[in-house]
């Protein structure tokens, strides 16, 4: 790969990074957390400071991202630091920047037009899609697919499948790039009986990262599979989801609620259609978008799983990369030899890329704006709080937990049963009283907006506990704390 960059190469690289870097500030990307990264986050530094991968010191496995724990934890030690959360965070910054440098190589080889890989490039550190996704593991994981995709255009199978199988250790649903990999296989090595040991050999490599975790997950956890996953199984019977009608709501109210967003919108399914166009005459890239961008969202829909704004990130990596191929239609449309069409060309793929960066920066400015001031989020204050004004060792029931259990450093009882044994189980009985009735937690913090229906004023529980503090975010964010009295 290295021997196939040019000046050219490493002007433009420079040059992606450098806006990177100057972008990502200006809307202080630090801020954009999901809640759920900070599940890991606390893995990590229980791990990083000596007690096992475990999370409130007990072994049950509520990551669905243990290639990244791991990775947390060993940058923190190398470093000699506790704070996970700015480790994810420089992660992430690192995962974007390399995600739009490598979106710039791979597309300018796909289409033979730099033009074309500069704006797949730009146009990753503007979607918005993967932005929201900071702190989270699907921004590494996307990286790791990039580097799958440029593997096997080099033809290096071998790294592919295992780059692959490291991928769906941070996330499983990288597994869908296996149908671009496994068509680009079998164009370059037909299925036959001479080439058996070569896809032998393409098994092992994918399979190894996953037999290591999986074999290790079994041993030390004594399960296979991550609660998360059981908690989202379960979604769709408590609260009858619905992938495809609960996104668009989700996006309608999030990214669509003023002019700016709607247009940001419009002009980047515009710039996403152009490369669409491509597809017609090109079974490579068709078999990329089915891959990247229609398998994950039908599996999603099948499976009937709620949504999350997660379950994206290869549809928005897909996003970026035809956005790209866009400006390859236009060159195509202004197709000649004279300097004349030249000038077309660059023109209106410049005013092409100015037109998405104004629009869509706009709206993430604005964004921005509607993230909390100096980084603490509701649930960071409460967390830090109940790290100042409640003993150390006492246990903490609470719903929406991520942010809460990483800053309090408390013992969380999670009535999702993410990272507490037992609770899906009962759940998926519709019994919402059996986690605090049995693990009886010395503080109950609730929540105005819960994700289950328990209520402190109809639970057995209420006279057992009294409320010692409330805190009012505004805008009919409200979280109560009560403390356990009996």
């Amino acid at each position: 790969m290295l021997k196939n960059i040019y000046k050219t190469d490493l002007f433009v690289f420079v040059g992606l990074t450098l806006l990177g870097l100057v972008w990502l500030r200006f809307i202080h990307i630090e801020s954009w957390h999901f809640d759920d990264s900070f599940f890991g986050y606390t893995y990590a530094r229980n791990l990083a400071a000596g007690n096992g991968f475990t999370y409130n010191g007990v072994k049950v496995l509520g990551t669905s991202a243990p290639l990244m724990v791991l990775i947390y934890a060993a940058v923190c030690g190398l470093f000699h630091s506790t704070d996970i959360a700015r480790a994810a965070e420089t992660i992430s910054v690192l995962s974007i920047l390399l995600s739009s440098v490598l979106l710039y190589h791979l597309v300018s080889k796909i289409t033979g037009l730099k033009m074309a890989g500069i704006f797949a490039g730009i146009s990753y550190y503007f979607n918005m899609f993967i932005l929201v996704l900071f702190g989270h593991e699907s921004l590494f994981a996307n990286l790791l697919v990039l580097v799958v995709l440029i593997l096997s255009h080099q033809q290096k199978y071998l790294w592919s499948y295992f780059v692959l199988g490291l991928a769906m250790l941070c996330r499983a649903e990288t597994v869908f790039a296996i149908v671009y990999l496994g068509y680009r296989t079998v164009q370059d090595k037909a299925v036959q009986k001479e080439n058996l040991s070569f896809y032998l050999r393409c098994t092992a490599c994918l399979s190894a990262p996953l037999i290591a975790w999986y074999s290790f997950s079994y041993l030390y956890f004594n399960q296979l599979f991550t609660n998360s996953v059981k908690f989202k199984m379960v979604e769709f019977y408590l609260f009858n989801c619905h992938f495809f009608a609960d996104m668009f709501n989700y996006q309608r109210a999030d990214n669509v609620t003023n002019n700016a967003g709607f247009f940001a919108m419009c002009v980047t399914f515009c710039a996403f259609g152009l490369g669409l166009i491509t597809l017609l005459k090109n079974k490579d890239r068709f078999v990329l978008f089915l891959s990247l961008g229609v398998c994950p969202m039908i599996f999603y829909f099948v499976i009937h799983i709620a949504y999350y704004a997660w379950f994206l990130f290869l549809a928005a990596l897909s996003l970026s990369i035809f956005i790209g191929m866009g400006v390859e239609v236009v060159f195509k449309f202004y197709e000649g030899p004279r300097e004349r069409e030249k000038a077309l060309q660059y023109s209106v793929s410049a005013l092409l890329i100015l037109a998405f960066c104004g629009t869509t920066g706009k709206f993430l400015s604005q964004k921005q704006k509607n993230f909390f001031p100096s980084y603490l989020t509701p649930s960071h204050v409460i967390g830090d709080y109940l790290r100042e004004n409640t003993p150390r060792g006492s246990s903490v029931g609470y719903d929406c937990m991520g942010q809460v259990g990483y800053y309090s450093e408390r013992i969380m009882i999670d009535q999702t049963g993410i990272v507490t044994d037992g609770v899906v189980d009962h759940l998926n009985q519709k019994d919402f009283n059996w986690t605090y009735d049995h693990y009886k937690p010395d503080y109950i913090l609730e929540n105005s907006n819960p994700i289950l229906p328990y209520s402190m004023k109809n639970s057995p529980l209420k006279d057992k506990y009294q409320l010692v503090h409330v805190f009012d975010f505004g805008k009919g964010n409200i979280v109560v704390l009560y403390k356990r009295i009996v």
